[in-house]
């Protein structure tokens, strides 16, 4: 049995573009939901059309979802690397920044 494409693009479309699906990362990160958000409003990147972030509280911190659709043109390489940026400690104990 092999495999049939039934969903072909439209004319002078690439597939790709119909077949995209929006790019979603998690991660549970050690801060509070309000540190959290004073972060992800100062992002640029994260507000765009087509992003969406969502938060929950789990366990000792926050579960925080990135969803990128179609028109946002991020991709997930770059919403990891802002989950990344975000988990990093902005204030340094005994440093006084």
């Amino acid at each position: 049995m092999g495999f049939f494409r039934t969903n072909f693009p439209a004319p002078g479309r690439a597939a790709s573009d119909d077949l995209r699906q929006p790019v979603e990362v998690s991660r549970t990160l050690v801060k509070s939901e309000p540190e959290l958000a004073d972060l992800i409003s100062s992002e640029p990147r994260l507000s765009g059309d087509g992003v969406e972030v969502s938060m929950a509280e789990k366990g000792f911190g926050t579960r925080v979802t990135i969803t990128a659709g179609h028109g946002a043109a991020l991709p997930e390489t770059e919403l990891e690397a802002i989950l990344d940026e975000l988990a990093e400690p902005q204030k340094r104990p005994f440093s006084g920044t």
